[in-house]
């Protein structure tokens, strides 16, 4: 018969150990690996700051672009201003010619019908 032989306790508790270990890090390195990313993290990061700073950018350009309406605006509104001014002043004038003109008219209309009364008056007697 064959003699089988027992290991030592010692053996045993090594074989039990490098299997726990062996299973640990079966089980524990993917998640592990899986929650660092480095690669995921550093991608992320990139990104992230790619995006704040194209954001910087078009806050900027909104902000210079705001500031340039209300210059355009400012301007826009003082010319409205002249303008409407100079065509009241305008419109007040030809108001009065206008004024004038009538009266004028009226006054021509008036010594028209003075010498035509005076012509057939002088015509009748």
């Amino acid at each position: 018969m064959a003699k089988v032989s027992v290991p030592s306790s010692k053996l045993a508790a090594k074989m039990v150990g490098v299997g726990l270990v062996a299973g640990g890090l079966m089980l524990g390195l993917p998640a592990a690996m899986a929650s660092a990313d480095p690669l995921g993290d550093a991608l992320g990061g990139a990104v992230n700051g790619a995006n704040g700073a194209v954001q910087n950018v078009v806050n900027q350009n909104n902000a210079g672009l705001q500031g340039i309406t209300a210059i355009n605006n400012g301007g826009l509104q003082a010319g409205t201003a002249t303008n409407n001014t100079g065509l009241q002043a305008g419109l007040l004038e030809v108001s009065k010619n206008a004024q004038a003109g009538g009266l004028a008219t009226s006054s021509a209309i008036a010594n028209t019908n003075n010498f035509v009364r005076f012509a057939v008056f002088g015509i009748l007697r």
